[in-house]
């Protein structure tokens, strides 16, 4: 479990992470001279289960295409914990994995607690998350995320005054007042400026 940093002097950050552990930091000062710390990590929690479309019992995979007789592709679930200030953001999360074909996911790395579970797609989102308590190392398995029909926003970031320049790397994002939601776009703008954001409810 040794490690080894070389750094100058200065004040850090210094965090530990494993998939089958919970994140931790401590700060660290460094001033002329070597020191050391001790990381004591707590076994994670994880979570294993599906998504689904309410309507239909289809697995969801990943907001590409509706396939004849099956799959959605291309499913993004998140959680959040207690501290989103009742804020349900879309889109983004402190832990996110995408579903496979058969609209699975596996959720590592979680620390022990309440968390909730929301999952976005082309044309799909949850409209309430799903509640998970977790103790600590706990494996909590075959759960169900339904998702309703939902928008997408998709559009073009351009430059002013040059609007046939298309700009890259842009983070887009849309907040509903009532409810409070905030919608963030799968991934910053692509080469020729274009975006989309799932899951407008």
């Amino acid at each position: 479990g040794g490690f080894t940093l070389q750094l100058s002097d200065g004040h850090y950050s210094v965090s530990t992470f494993h998939p089958d552990y919970v994140d931790a930091s401590q700060t660290l000062r460094v001033d002329g001279g070597p020191r050391s710390m001790t990381f004591t990590i707590t076994p994670a929690a994880s979570i294993e289960g599906r998504v689904l479309a309410r309507a239909t019992g289809e697995p969801i995979e990943g907001a590409i295409d509706r396939l004849p007789g099956g799959t959605i592709e291309g499913a993004i679930v998140s959680r959040s914990g207690e501290d989103s200030g009742g804020i349900v953001v879309q889109g983004l999360g402190p832990d996110r994995v995408v579903t496979d074909a058969e609209g699975h996911f596996h959720l590592r790395g979680l620390p022990s607690g309440v968390v909730h579970l929301h999952a976005v797609a082309r044309g799909y989102s949850t409209r309430e998350p799903v509640e998970v308590v977790l103790g600590v190392a706990e494996q909590v398995d075959d759960v169900e995320i339904l998702v309703d029909e939902a928008l997408t926003i998709s559009g073009f970031v351009v430059a002013r005054g040059d609007e046939e320049r298309g700009l890259e790397g842009v983070l887009v994002g849309a907040f509903s007042l009532d409810p409070a939601r905030l919608y963030v776009a799968s991934a910053p703008s692509a080469a020729d400026g274009y975006f989309e954001v799932f899951g407008v409810l």
